[in-house]
């Protein structure tokens, strides 16, 4: 085979691996990278908070439950969820919230914790149902 004949079949072949692989040769979307990254500190977070109330650390009705748990929902959002991944994101979360409000209002009839944090846990959970019905309507 001649050293042209050589260089063609050479060139035909990056080229046919080029066609077999576009996907892994195309950047992936840095938006959605950049929120599974937000994901995973979500996820580690309500972990390390869920530890420190086993410890004593924290108490249930500590507010950054509720704000970890509204980033990770977000954070699913933003990460490239399909439509029923984030209804069903938003599902979970609006029941994680009313729970967590049911304990936010417990603390407050044993005084560990002020009306206003029982006002804050119960716009959290309407704000989470108004999403809810929001994605479920489009």
């Amino acid at each position: 085979m001649s050293k042209r004949r050589r260089g063609e079949v050479l060139v035909l072949g990056i080229v046919a691996l080029a066609a077999l692989a576009p996907a892994a040769s195309q950047p992936r979307d840095p938006k959605k990278a950049l929120a599974h990254d937000q994901l995973g500190l979500a996820r580690q977070a309500l972990g390390d908070l869920d530890r420190m109330y086993k410890g004593g650390e924290v108490t249930r009705y500590d507010p950054r439950f509720a704000v970890w748990e509204r980033r990770q929902v977000e954070a699913v959002r933003d990460a490239g969820a399909s439509r029923a991944e984030f209804i069903a994101a938003l599902e979970g979360y609006a029941k994680r919230l009313g729970d967590w409000q049911r304990i936010v209002e417990e603390g407050y009839r044993k005084d560990q914790v002020s009306r206003v944090d029982v006002h804050d846990a119960k716009y959290r959970v309407l704000e989470a149902e108004i999403w809810l019905i929001q994605e479920k309507a489009r």
